[in-house]
């Protein structure tokens, strides 16, 4: 008998409500990636607010001024 590997997603909260997406509400999440980015889109059963998140691998910013 295999062993079921369990996934782990990073995105575990609904960015709009913050409820747990792992809540034993039907909320979806699926994972795709766009050429070199990693693309979470989920759909939150709690607040039915539904987007995309991406990964981000580096972010600039510059410096304000004192």
């Amino acid at each position: 008998m295999s062993k079921v590997k369990e996934v782990k997603f990073p995105v575990k909260y609904c960015p709009h409500c913050g409820k747990s997406l792992a809540h034993k509400s039907f909320s979806f999440l699926n994972e795709y990636w766009k050429v070199d980015e990693t693309v979470y889109f989920f759909w939150c059963a709690e607040c039915d607010w539904q987007g995309e998140v991406k990964e981000l691998k580096r972010f600039v910013a510059q410096e304000l001024e004192d």
